[in-house]
């Protein structure tokens, strides 16, 4: 922990919101429309899929994995309202322990905001079990810099099982520790973890792909593009456009290879673009994952600004205009505070969505100006 006095101030906040929200009945999730229909809605949904009577449970469609634990370990029978408060309070704890690391004031303060956002709000709301999978990346995350990289490549091995989207964030990982001077047993005994996890994860990612739901009003990333050419096309030409959900991911993939063309074949000579520190932060990489594949629901929203405000660097030239899209990516993203005017709501979000685009293009690339090039020389 480097800065207990950040951990304990955010717990302090975070935990007083959480019990403030949970007894006034979570007033700004009710005012949006956002808010489920009894507490910890998504957690009881959850326990109820994977405990269908089957060996098989067709409605949970994110593997096996995580079904086959809560039968065993009789979650079902654990009160809802104590297991959807112990995963708040994880989580809770996990945002504490990155605030903890904060490089700067503004990052520490712009992490206790973002804690009080309508998609933090909606996650331990919810009782998401993306919770599981956030304080599964944040513990890979610090234990790889203790070297403890079997157990990092643990984690989120489990996390992957758990659900796909840090599947990319394993691949990274585990090609980063065999790159190390790791033993020969830990190099095997990883690349047999890296290669089992993929091939179930894979598996199932094909055989369940049709059901993964293409989400809108409550969903940000790349595909939101098209999502967003249709409304206008629907409001403004009055033609109904259906864009197959199978076209979001392309589309998001299309985007990151032109973004990344044109900064590599950028004439400007005042900057130069490198890779991003974040892009080896596995709670980011799985922000990311979910922001181009189009499978990002509001509450995902935490896995990309929670660690751009806690990688906030004193020095960088962009600190205050990356402060001001996290709060405007935080607050102005996928949620519409009950607004429901036939374009207001709609422009407000289309605030969010592009600061948040912007918010991932300057936190994937990270951009070098002469001055602190010029900086860095006289170090």
């Amino acid at each position: 922990m480097r800065n207990p006095r950040y951990f304990f101030g955010t717990f302090i906040f975070l935990s007083l919101n959480y019990l403030i929200n949970l007894t006034l009945g979570w007033p700004l999730l009710a005012k949006s429309g956002l808010k489920g229909n009894r507490n910890f809605s998504d957690l009881s949904t959850t326990l109820q899929q994977v405990n269908c009577g089957q060996v098989t449970c067709p409605e949970y469609i994110y593997g096996e994995f995580f079904a086959n634990m809560a039968r065993k370990l009789k979650l079902i029978e654990v009160p809802t309202n104590l297991f959807g408060s112990v995963l708040a309070l994880a989580f809770i704890i996990s945002v504490s322990l990155l605030a903890s690391s904060s490089l700067t004031r503004i990052g520490l303060i712009a992490i206790n905001l973002i804690g009080i956002s309508p998609a933090t709000l909606l996650l331990i709301e919810r009782a998401n079990i993306d919770i599981l999978v956030f304080v599964l990346c944040m513990l890979a995350s610090r234990v790889s810099k203790e070297r403890l990289s079997v157990l990092s490549v643990s984690f989120l091995s489990i996390a992957t099982l758990i659900k796909f989207y840090p599947l990319i964030t394993l691949l990274q990982q585990g090609v980063m520790v065999l790159k190390t001077n790791v033993s020969k047993m830990k190099s095997i005994f990883i690349l047999v973890m890296v290669i089992v996890t993929s091939y179930f994860t894979i598996s199932n990612l094909i055989r369940e792909s049709s059901d993964i739901p293409a989400n809108w009003n409550a969903s940000f990333g790349f595909s939101i593009g098209l999502l967003w050419l249709s409304f206008f096309l629907r409001e403004m030409a009055s033609k109904e456009v259906f864009i197959e959900p199978i076209y979001f991911p392309t589309l998001g993939f299309c985007l990151i290879l032109l973004v990344w063309i044109f900064l590599r074949l950028s004439k400007e000579k005042r900057f130069t673009v490198t890779s991003s520190a974040l892009i080896r932060d596995p709670i980011f990489l799985t922000g990311l994952t979910c922001y181009v594949l189009g499978i990002s629901f509001d509450y995902r929203l935490v896995f990309l600004l929670i660690p751009c405000a806690r990688l906030l660097n004193a020095n960088e030239s962009l600190l205050v205009s990356k402060f001001l899209l996290l709060m405007v990516s935080s607050y102005f993203t996928t949620t519409n505070f009950g607004i429901s005017t036939r374009f207001f709501y709609p422009g407000i979000q289309l605030i969010g969505d592009i600061s948040l685009f912007t918010l991932v293009a300057l936190s994937v690339f990270d951009f070098k100006t002469s001055k602190n090039r010029a900086f860095i020389g006289r170090e």
